[in-house]
């Protein structure tokens, strides 16, 4: 009998980090949206993020290089 094998690698990606942030920054990214997002970045880094600024504040402890201040391009 063949076993499945789980591996603790997160799931590929489609969106880079900063693409995820510019999205936290939209006017219309809140409630259930937002958490969707902070769930794909805890998944990418392994690690459960509050809310975006639990994950800003990880960010810049691990020098991510994000981009939080430049508001979006309409």
């Amino acid at each position: 009998m063949a076993s499945l094998q789980l591996t603790a690698a997160p799931f590929p990606r489609r969106l880079t980090d900063q693409q995820l942030v510019d999205l936290l920054k939209g006017p219309f990214c809140v409630g259930p949206v937002r958490r969707l997002i902070l769930d794909h970045l805890a998944n990418f880094h392994q690690r459960k993020f509050i809310d975006q600024w639990d994950f800003v504040r990880y960010a810049e402890e691990k020098r991510l290089g994000l981009n939080f201040t430049t508001p979006l391009r309409s």
